[in-house]
């Protein structure tokens, strides 16, 4: 009996050249005819073999099972033994579209999840390998990717939590997924909503941030990530956020500045090339927002039913009381070495910790900051992301020292 063989594209194996190919024997497909002329034919699914390298692969080839299956951005399978195929769908080799909500969230979530957890034999391939994806975020979800963070959408995917152990790679920036091994828990779909026309809505009222990019460390000047499109451009008068809403008065001092302060960096690391963005930077955020010490400690909160995957350490997050504020999800080598202490963090935008009941998102109750804990490098000229945790809004103007302030942060 001759063994099975896999062979997906940019994968080879010795034993190739000793087998020939399994053929089709001993696979039926059932097919049942209707009346004359009218058949119905079932189609087995390919086994999940492989699944996540068929993803990212323009043409595979699948020996599997003795036969032998084609896939291209046509169709999903062409198999040399059935009637029945796949017509050209919109799937670009990904998704079917008979199965896919054109309005949901979670398909893109899901897509970086995956793809984020794998384990690249380069590291340089980070923005390569992920280019069929690029392209279906660009057609589908209308975004350009800011160094694997839809920009469209940006407040809210930067508060993606580890799925994960993860380890920190610094040839990324450490606030997206790229600059992380381990799979992400990219989550709005899970305490908001899947539709992609509410969260864009929510981000307008919920988010304040104007995000800049450096263009490079030796340069002053810095880009938009992303531009409002006529559909939410300025209308009425007032000042805009990044999304084209209306600026609200949330927090109890100035906050009109938000353009970036001209300066270079110097020693900072240069990151891998921000693949097929038309107007890439160098992967460093500059922005202004608000900054808060909060002291770091042993959780008062119970600990959830069901332990993260990580197995990460919840913490407590505290201010001038010994009143826990919120809590953040921290690696235990990290903690071991750090906690308790106080540390700085920034507020990045509203959010929600938990799913609304009877599906009254809006509705502020469960409404939180979400703070991401900052650590600083090169004497103090740029930081990077530890992690991201939540505190209850009405909490902000308990943070030690002199209190929550405006502050420009260069977060790399």
């Amino acid at each position: 009996m001759q063994p099975d063989v896999d062979l997906w594209a940019g994968r080879s194996s010795d034993k190739l050249a000793y087998v020939g190919l399994p053929g089709t024997r001993g696979v039926v497909q059932p097919i049942k005819e209707i009346k004359p002329g009218f058949r119905l034919a079932f189609k087995p699914c390919l086994r999940k073999q492989g699944l996540d390298e068929r993803l990212f692969s323009k043409r595979n080839l699948t020996f599997a099972g003795g036969q032998v299956i084609f896939g291209c951005r046509r169709a999903h399978e062409w198999r040399e033994d059935h009637v029945f195929e796949d017509r050209y769908t919109k799937s670009h080799g990904l998704v079917e579209s008979r199965d896919k909500d054109p309005d949901d969230i979670g398909e893109f979530e899901g897509l970086i999840q995956s793809y984020a957890g794998l384990a690249l034999t380069y590291r340089s391939d980070i923005y390569n390998a992920f280019a069929g994806i690029m392209r279906y975020f660009k057609t589908d979800l209308k975004v350009t990717l800011c160094h694997g963070i839809p920009d469209k959408f940006f407040d809210w995917f930067l508060i993606w939590g580890p799925l994960d152990p993860q380890t920190r790679l610094h040839d990324a920036p450490s606030w997206s997924w790229s600059g992380w091994q381990g799979a992400p828990f990219p989550r709005i779909w899970d305490w908001y909503s899947r539709s992609i026309s509410r969260i864009r809505v929510a981000q307008r009222k919920r988010t304040w941030i104007i995000w800049y990019q450096r263009r490079a460390h030796n340069l002053e000047d810095c880009i938009r990530v992303w531009t409002p499109k006529a559909d939410v451009a300025v209308t009425s008068r007032g000042p805009r956020n990044f999304y084209g809403g209306h600026v609200q008065n949330r927090f109890p001092f100035d906050c009109s500045r938000t353009e970036p302060t001209p300066r270079t960096l110097t020693g900072a690391p240069t990151y891998t090339p921000d693949a097929y963005n038309p107007n890439p930077g160098s992967g460093f955020l500059q922005f202004w927002t608000v900054s808060a010490m909060f002291k770091l400690d042993k959780a008062q909160s119970p600990p959830p039913k069901i332990k993260p995957k990580s197995g990460y350490t919840m913490l407590g997050i505290y201010g001038d009381s010994k009143r826990e504020l919120g809590i953040i999800y921290l690696r235990p080598d990290w903690c071991k070495n750090n906690v308790p202490n106080v540390f700085e963090f920034i507020v990045i935008c509203e959010a929600r910790d938990e799913r609304a009941k009877d599906g009254r998102m809006d509705n502020e109750p469960g409404w939180r900051y979400m703070v991401m804990l900052i650590e600083w490098h090169g004497e103090g000229q740029w930081a990077e992301r530890v992690a991201v945790g939540w505190i209850k809004k009405r909490y902000l103007e308990k943070a030690l020292g002199d209190g929550p302030v405006w502050k420009e942060i260069i977060l790399g």
